[in-house]
């Protein structure tokens, strides 16, 4: 005969229980030091690096994430060289002092691999090496925070940061426009120089405040109202993709607080997600007629010229690709001969799914989209175990993810917008698993 189920209160007790036995290690030794760590690496993450830069250093900024100590913004190649150092240097002593059970995010620890073994076959071995090792750095950054830390206090620290970026971008937008906006135009690009950048910032930040809504009692309003500025920030930078990705996010968030009401509530919630479904299928099987829909015409802004060429470089080397984001670089003679022919410099192929595929083929492909669907069925996991605030961000984001990503590539890059994914993806297994530990332990 089965056990029977735990109440509420003697699950949250017995997963408090479980949870303290590692937590408390490093909360009683050394709080200040790991907090003091993870508010630094977020300065990084989220790219408040750049205006101290700028104020500091007179640099140019940057959002990019490239372990490169002859760059001019040394400030932060610095801190994404800490970021490598101390990803792997942690994941080798946690295995043998604390113990972390890596085998968990087996599959973000595979894709891992896969990136960094693309240095062997890249088109520019160099260029993949050094950013396959920052993004295996942030991944393993990421697990170490949530183990040691939690979820709520890594979140809370990135959404924190997040605000202070889309304060000050209000104020400028005021005061001094003319940093504030992107040149010739009303729209707010801030401190990342670009309003598609800013406005994607802002849309994954509506994430954070979300979760800490549903999971502090306490300061609900306030985080409401956070995601909500949050939420305005991202119209100011008048970047069509991100609002509508921002605006999804808040419609699911709606439809599930419509659900949480039972009876009528979920009958109405489920029926409300049907026209979302049909933006994300369009999204996914026809992105020509999406693009229209938000005023970027593929033709205009030159992805039909562009794709066929990318389609055909995929075929080149459909397995494993070019190396881990090394095709679009000048060591790279075909993408060098690709812009004199369109006759514009193309930094990526403006789709997620090739530039994947270009970068690390079908093999590449794969492993990331095991992990991209992972964290939308461990979000549903999370909603059925009675984690609702991971859960339902974690749905969230898979689906303003998918959305967002048939335009930009936005898993490749360890910026702002996929630390935010993956932050996600990795709570959503911890919390699930600490939830199962729960479950055992009160048995």
């Amino acid at each position: 005969m089965s056990a029977p189920i735990p109440s509420a209160r003697r699950l949250s007790k017995a997963r408090s229980v479980v949870s303290s036995k590692r937590h408390d290690v490093i909360n009683d030794r050394s709080p200040l030091v790991v907090r003091l760590f993870l508010y630094v690496i977020c300065v990084d993450w989220t790219g408040l690096i750049s205006p101290i830069e700028q104020l500091l250093f007179g640099g140019a900024g940057s959002s990019s994430v490239d372990v490169d100590l002859t760059g001019s913004v040394w400030l932060s190649t610095l801190l994404n060289s800490v970021i490598v150092v101390s990803g792997f240097s942690l994941f080798i002593i946690t295995l043998f002092t604390i113990k972390i059970k890596y085998i968990k995010y087996h599959g973000l620890l595979l894709l891992c691999v896969m990136v960094l073994a693309s240095a062997l076959w890249s088109v520019a071995p160099d260029i993949t090496f050094k950013r396959s090792l920052t993004f295996v750095g942030s991944m393993l950054l990421i697990i170490y925070f949530v183990e040691m830390l939690g979820s709520d206090r890594v979140i809370r620290c990135m959404t924190q940061q997040f605000l202070i970026i889309a304060v000050f971008s209000a104020i400028t937008r005021v005061v001094w426009r003319d940093y504030s906006l992107a040149p010739g135009t009303h729209a707010l690009a801030s401190i990342y120089g670009n309003k598609n950048t800013f406005g994607a910032m802002m849309a994954v930040s509506i994430l954070g405040a979300l979760y800490l809504y549903t999971r502090d009692k306490v300061g609900q309003r306030y985080y409401l109202w956070i995601a909500v500025f949050f939420l305005l920030c991202d119209i100011l930078s008048t970047s069509g993709t991100t609002i509508v990705v921002g605006l999804i996010f808040f419609y699911i968030y709606s439809q599930y607080l419509l659900a949480s009401r039972g009876g009528a509530g979920r009958i109405l919630a489920i029926l409300g997600c049907l026209p979302l479904l049909g933006v994300v299928v369009m999204a996914v099987m026809d992105p020509d007629t999406l693009f229209g829909v938000l005023g970027k015409d593929a033709t205009l802004t030159g992805r039909t010229d562009l794709w066929p060429y990318v389609q055909d470089y995929i075929q080149e080397r459909p397995w494993f690709g070019w190396g881990y984001r090394s095709f679009w670089q000048q060591q790279n003679p075909l993408a060098v001969d690709l812009w004199k022919k369109l006759g514009w410099i193309i930094p990526e192929a403006h789709n997620g799914r090739l530039d994947i595929l270009l970068d690390v083929g079908y093999v590449g492909c794969a492993a990331f989209a095991y992990v991209f669907l992972a964290s939308g069925i461990t979000g549903v996991q999370n909603l059925k175990a009675g984690n609702s605030a991971i859960g339902i961000v974690a749905i969230m984001s898979f689906v303003g993810f998918l959305f967002y990503g048939v335009s930009e590539q936005i898993l490749l890059n360890p910026d702002a917008r996929a630390i935010m994914f993956y932050l996600i993806a990795i709570s959503g297994i911890y919390e699930y698993r600490r939830n199962r530990a729960s479950l055992r332990f009160y048995r």
